[in-house]
């Protein structure tokens, strides 16, 4: 294996390893030719750097994560107490306590003010619940009492129409009163006439005087007067009086039957609304009864006891990057677990699985677990618990993903505590023999896995390779490779980091390098547009030029996410370059700009489906 070029080249190199397919012809080219000094005159034997003989050997593929000892069987101390609440006595971590010792006592002040004043609203809730149940009362007689009045009047009414109407009613007698008056004014009147016509006879014969006679026939005339009255008397009254005050009567029967109606509606309202004010002076009664109720559990809960005996052990606050130590005047909210019971001496280990490994892991498998406080000790496991829904890297790394995973420890000592800090690693798979190849000698181009295989004269030749899973240091090969081929370690990127970054060949800074063939591009006028300054410039800067570029052309820069001052320089240099000049670089800038790069492949690669397993022949990655 050659050691011809350096660790910190390596470590770029194996920084842009991406486990799925290269295309082949994307990665024979100019560019790629002037990467290994193919061009012009070269020597017949290159020198192909790092590499690496491929061989059959053992390999063991495993995950190794970092979490934390925890008791397998504990009981867990939460804040019941709502909203945020400041501790002002806890006890001391590694104490042993006893079922109802005192654990952590919280800010209760702002509970008794509250409550105070909740009671007062309370005491006024329930005087309004009394006047509104006597409303209640008081409505309800007062809707019977208008009922009733309601209901007598319309009876009246219709007993007043019926004694009108009726065969001997106030209608029939009148009617028999008037007939009864025209009757005797008839009689009185045909006496009268008879009267005065005997008193004419009498004149006549001078039995009796003139005066006499008159007196007669006045007394015949006004009986005749009134005969006719009375018969006119009938007459008015039979059309005139008789039908209105049937009328009336009837009239008066519809009035009230429908101010009964009327009353009986409103009563109905009346007491609805009573009885909602009232209900609603329950509900209040009620809801404050139970904000007290409440408030004085959350007082009680302000001191928390012991549920069971045990070691005090503080749950762990915040996450693994944003870490809060608890203590006296620290807030804590409801919910928020505080401290750890052990109730047995069977322990385990907390670890997080990174989304990108998790298809590794499942339940069952054998772990071996190392402890920081323990050195030269371990401890065997098993995977028994996998969750569900990932846990993010808060806001330093939002876009990270990782899993709890709990492993059971077998053989626990009692030196062995919670709240370790430890680190476990899970197997995934063994192999006895397996042809393997390490990571940084395989890229991606156009989707598929690609090695660099060294053949005679030292010249490599691009071979797509299957590839099984990897332990992060190498990977299976399952075809493609066979033992005793020697594959580059330190293969060309350019093609892979065209491809990451969506750069064209057009994009391509090339400079007089040693033994590289010179390849200057054009703008459209056929100009040249730079290249000849950059024959002077290193190749790293040449390179980090060359993505500059290529990520400028297509409006693409915003990507890297730089700062002004960085932006700047970068404008700066490209201008330089573009007007025939030699840019440079500083070292701090070329640096923050490969990180940014090699940010911007770690996101490309997730996209392109992360490390690729066994693929189609059914194995796991």
């Amino acid at each position: 294996m050659s050691s011809t070029r350096s660790a910190s080249n390596r470590g770029r190199r194996a920084g842009l390893y991406v486990t799925a397919g290269l295309g082949l012809p994307a990665l024979i080219g100019v560019g790629a030719l002037s990467w290994f000094g193919l061009g012009g005159a070269g020597s017949s034997v290159l020198d192909p750097g790092l590499t690496y003989r491929v061989r059959e050997e053992p390999m063991t593929v495993s995950v190794t994560e970092s979490g934390t000892i925890e008791a397998r069987d504990r009981v867990v101390v939460k804040s019941q107490v709502e909203g945020q609440n400041t501790i002002l006595h806890l006890i001391e971590e590694g104490r042993r306590v006893e079922k109802g010792d005192l654990l952590v006592e919280l800010d209760a002040s702002s509970l008794k003010d509250t409550l105070t004043e909740e009671e007062i609203e309370l005491q006024n809730a329930e005087a309004e619940l009394t006047s509104a149940r006597e409303n209640l009362a008081v409505v309800k007689n007062q809707a019977q009492a208008d009922i009733d009045q309601a209901r007598l009047d319309h009876r009246f009414a219709e007993q007043d129409l019926e004694k009108y109407t009726a065969d001997r009613g106030e209608a029939a007698m009148k009617r028999r009163e008037l007939e009864s008056t025209i009757t005797l004014a008839e009689q009185e009147w045909e006496q009268a006439r008879q009267t005065a016509s005997g008193s004419q006879q009498l004149y006549d014969k001078k039995y009796i005087s003139e005066r006499e006679l008159q007196s007669d026939e006045l007394a015949a005339e006004r009986a005749r007067l009134d005969f006719e009255l009375a018969e006119q008397e009938l007459a008015l009254w039979e059309q005139y009086t008789y039908d209105r005050k049937l009328a009336e009567l009837k009239s008066q029967v519809q009035q009230t039957e429908m101010a009964l109606e009327r009353v009986k509606r409103k009563a109905k309202a009346n007491i609805a609304e009573a009885e909602a004010r009232l209900n609603a002076r329950q509900g209040e009664v009620h809801r404050k009864r139970s904000s007290v109720k409440d408030l004085k559990r959350q007082i009680e809960h302000c001191e928390i006891e012991a549920p069971t005996a045990g070691t005090v052990v503080y749950a762990p606050q915040g996450n693994r990057w944003d870490d809060e130590v608890l203590e006296e005047g620290t807030s804590v909210r409801e919910r928020q677990e505080l401290i750890y019971l052990p109730t047995a001496n069977k322990m385990s280990a907390t670890i997080s699985v990174h989304e990108s490994v998790l298809r590794k892991v499942s339940e069952g498998q054998r772990a071996r677990v190392t402890v920081d406080a323990l050195p030269n000790t371990s401890f065997s496991g098993a995977v028994t618990d996998i969750a569900v829904m990932p846990e993010d890297g808060g806001w330093r790394n939002p876009d990270l993903k990782q899993y709890k995973t709990r492993i059971a420890l077998t053989g626990a000592t009692p030196s062995l505590r919670s709240g370790m800090s430890c680190r476990a690693e899970i197997l995934v798979a063994r192999y006895e023999s397996a042809l393997t190849v390490p990571l940084q000698a395989v890229l991606r181009v156009g989707g598929r896995p690609t090695v660099f295989v060294v053949g005679a004269q030292g010249r490599p030749t691009a071979r797509a390779i299957e590839l099984g899973m990897d332990n992060n240091r190498k990977v299976r090969v399952l075809g493609g490779l066979e033992a005793g081929e020697s594959v580059m370690l330190d293969p060309p990127l350019a093609e892979a980091e065209r491809e990451a970054f969506g750069i064209d060949d057009e994009a391509e800074v090339t400079g007089a390098s040693s033994g590289a063939e010179t390849r200057p591009a054009h703008d459209g006028n056929g100009g040249s547009d730079g290249s000849a300054g950059a024959a002077e410039l290193d190749e790293r800067t040449r390179r980090t030029l060359r993505m500059l570029r290529g990520l400028r052309k297509r409006d693409a820069l915003d990507r890297l996410e730089l700062g002004d001052a960085a932006r700047d320089e970068v404008d700066a240099a490209l201008d330089a370059l573009e007007q025939g000049e030699t840019p440079q670089l500083s070292d701090e800038l070329r640096a923050t700009i490969r990180s940014k790069m090699r940010q911007m492949m770690e996101k490309f690669r997730e996209r392109r489906g992360g490390r690729e397993g066994e693929g189609a022949n059914g194995g796991r990655s």
